[in-house]
C-alpha cells in the first residue's frame, strides 16, 4: 500500500491545508511573501497533517477542526526543521539549498519564528481545553530534547535513561496522537488510551502497548 492510497480518505483535507496554509501566511511583504513561498513548495510527505486527519476521519470528527490541528502541526515541524538546519549548517534539505543558505541565519531564525507563531494562532481556534496545552507541551519538550542533544553530542555518556529521553520528546514533534484527536469528536470519549511502550531496535524504534507480546 503506498501514501495515495493511505491518504484517499483525507485527501480532501490535505488539498484543503495547502490552501489554508497560504491563507494564513499570506502577506503584503514581498519579501516574506518569497520566502513563505519557498517553504510550502518544497514540503516533504505530510505525514504529520495526514495523521492528525486520519485520526479525525476515525471518530467523525469535524473537518474545519481538524485543519486548523494539521496546519499547527505541520507548520511546527517546518519551523523545527529550518532551525534544525541552522544548527547543524546545513546546505541542503529536500534537494533544494536551506533558507539559512539562501537568505542567512538571521532570516532563518525568524522566519522559523514566524511559523511558530502562526501556528499558535491557528491552534488556539480550536476551542476545546486540551487541544492548545497538549501542543504547547510537546513544543516545549521538543525545544528542551533538542538543547539536551546539543549538551550530550559534546560529552558522549551510555547513559539509557538519557537518551530515552531525548528521543522521546524529539518524537513529539508535533506528532498527533489519538487521544489529542478526541477533543474535537462529537461525543468526548471518557477512557484513556493504553500507554504506549517504545521498544529499542536495530532499525529504530517501534511502539507496542502493554498488552501487545513481540513475536
Amino acid at each position: 500500500m503506498d501514501l495515495a492510497e493511505i491518504y484517499a480518505p483525507i485527501q480532501r483535507n490535505l488539498d484543503a491545508l495547502d490552501g489554508l496554509l497560504r491563507t494564513e501566511l499570506a502577506t503584503r511583504d514581498p519579501f516574506i511573501g518569497e520566502l513563505v513561498e519557498y517553504v510550502l513548495s518544497t514540503r516533504g510527505k505530510l505525514v504529520r497533517p495526514a495523521l492528525t486527519c486520519l485520526a479525525a476521519e476515525a471518530i467523525g470528527g469535524g473537518e474545519e477542526e481538524r485543519l486548523f490541528i494539521a496546519g499547527t502541526v505541520e507548520l511546527i515541524h517546518i519551523a523545527s526543521l529550518i532551525h534544525d538546519d541552522i544548527i547543524d549548517e546545513a546546505d541542503v534539505r529536500r534537494r533544494n539549498p536551506t533558507v539559512n543558505v539562501q537568505w542567512g541565519n538571521q532570516i532563518a531564525v525568524l522566519l522559523g519564528d514566524l511559523l511558530f507563531a502562526r501556528a499558535f494562532d491557528l491552534i488556539s481556534r480550536v476551542r476545546h481545553p486540551e487541544v492548545a496545552p497538549a501542543v504547547a507541551f510537546a513544543a516545549v519538550r521538543m525545544s528542551q530534547a533538542e538543547i539536551q542533544q546539543i549538551e550530550y553530542a559534546a560529552e558522549p555518556h551510555n547513559e539509557e535513561a538519557v537518551y530515552w529521553t531525548s528521543s522521546r520528546a524529539r518524537r513529539r514533534r508535533s506528532s498527533p496522537r489519538p487521544a489529542a484527536a478526541a477533543p474535537w469528536s462529537p461525543e468526548p470519549r471518557r477512557r484513556r488510551p493504553p500507554r504506549w511502550r517504545s521498544s529499542a531496535w536495530p532499525g529504530g524504534c517501534r511502539f507496542r502497548s502493554p498488552t501487545t507480546r513481540w513475536t
